[in-house]
């Protein structure tokens, strides 16, 4: 199934005329920092400055759930496809399928569009602009690096130099990084999927194979693979550090890992282990996964085989989780909020680490959540150094996610793109923020 579920004759705000809201609003060129919310921990409202969860939550991960409270997007956006807190701050940066970054102030429990600008892209099936992620000097250079489709066959990864005392110049400050695509591609499928930076500043992206099942096994294509790569002061990338595996060709690798069919989400964990939502084909026998590289050159099997390998395993890595669409899995029967759909979307989500102000009183440390956004369950799973699992567990349910942050308040943060179906009606809601609180906290 298509990875944004053929949503592209919706009726959506998208469309409309890109509005720039004045800098006095504030922004980074403007006078708003974080909200005094923020440093609050013992306040008891509902909002950012909540109570920390030590003292209602108990020391059994067993014990472990989630529930999420919606926060309207300013605007009433839809089809939101990626978000991004700047750095120290409770601004964040959201994505559009159709081409809009809209930049938010999140105070308590509301969010003030700030200002906005639009970059062209090609929207169809999987296709828009799908991904968001800041460089690791964005407080010095205001980068900002976007993943969308140019075309059908085509994906790009641009640099925009983020300004908000004026969103207007920012669309013509875009240099491309990285064009990668596929003439033979006849559909908008397995496009760009997420960005971000790694501990050496080196930039990783994911790219699905573009429906050209060939390219995940080809380890000198960036389709179907995760990729790596140094972006160049003027454009362009150089290889990164330390090198990609190389087989001689091309004169600069950028394959990192592959075999993968349509891996929209990804994250870098913090022991350096990449984690990968792949979504699985169409069709009764179509395997959801959920990836973990922990080496170069691992390669995870697509298109010679879906979910776990059975026979001449030697070259492959399997998923560390997986579901069929048929028979149901597990992990329906374990989400009672589960109903019933066609659809499957794996995805990752964060992880969670130790920090000062933790929502979660120690429940959610070290744990990656993970989940499909059709069926809408959300799982925690924490992993050893070993890669053996020590916990994986229903924790929630949040239909249509299509990304998840941590915030500076502590809280885990998501957005949804649409509810999962093919609907092409005016009836789809717009996206919104959600907050995740424990369970027992929200009650």
């Amino acid at each position: 199934m298509p990875l944004l579920l053929l949503a592209a004759h919706a009726s959506c705000a998208d469309g409309e005329t890109v509005l720039v809201k004045g800098s006095q609003t504030g922004g980074l060129g403007g006078t708003i920092a974080v909200s005094s919310s923020t440093e609050s921990s013992s306040t008891g409202d509902s909002g950012t400055g909540g109570s920390t969860a030590s003292s209602t939550a108990t020391s059994d991960p067993s014990s472990l759930g989630l529930s999420f409270e919606s926060i309207e997007l300013d605007g009433k956006p839809s089809f939101v496809t990626h978000f991004e807190f700047l750095p120290d701050s409770s601004e964040f940066l959201a994505t559009t399928r159709h081409g809009r970054v809209l930049h938010y102030l999140l105070d308590d429990d509301a969010t003030t569009l700030l200002g906005e600008f639009e970059v062209p892209v090609f929207v169809e099936q999987d296709c828009g602009l799908i991904s968001l992620t800041l460089d690791p000097d964005f407080e010095d250079n205001q980068f900002i690096y976007l993943g969308y489709c140019t075309s059908l066959a085509e994906s790009a990864i641009t640099r925009y130099r983020f300004d908000a005392a004026a969103y207007e110049n920012i669309s013509r400050s875009g240099v491309d990084i990285l064009r990668a695509g596929d003439e033979k591609a006849t559909v908008a499928l397995h496009a760009v999927g997420k960005l971000g930076f790694d501990t050496n500043t080196n930039l990783w992206a994911t790219f699905g194979e573009k429906g050209v099942r060939s390219n995940a096994q080809d380890a000198t294509t960036p389709l179907g693979s995760l990729v790596r790569l140094r972006p160049g002061a003027d454009g362009g990338y150089a290889a990164p550090v330390p090198p990609n595996p190389s087989d001689g060709s091309p004169e600069i690798p950028l394959v990192y890992a592959f075999g993968l069919r349509s891996p929209w989400t990804a994250l870098l964990d913090s022991q350096d282990r990449y984690w990968i939502g792949d979504v699985g084909a169409s069709g009764d026998d179509s395997v959801e996964e959920i990836n973990v590289v922990t080496a170069q050159g691992q390669n995870f099997g697509w298109d010679t085989h879906a979910g776990a390998c059975e026979a001449d395993c030697d070259d492959f890595r399997d998923p560390i989780r997986a579901w069929k669409r048929r028979p149901a899995s597990d992990f329906e029967f374990e989400d009672p909020e589960v109903s019933a759909s066609n659809g499957r979307v794996a995805w990752v989500g964060v992880e969670y680490t130790e920090r000062e102000r933790d929502r979660y009183a120690g429940l959610m440390t070290n744990k990656v959540l993970y989940g499909d956004m059709c069926l809408g369950f959300v799982r925690a799973i924490e992993v050893d150094a070993s890669m053996n699992i020590v916990f994986d567990q229903n924790v929630g349910h949040l239909s249509g996610a299509s990304a998840w942050q941590v915030g500076p308040d502590g809280f885990i943060y998501a957005v949804t793109y649409q509810r999962c179906t093919h609907s092409t009606g005016a009836d789809l809601p717009p996206g919104q923020l959600m907050r995740a609180r424990l369970k027992e906290e929200s009650q």
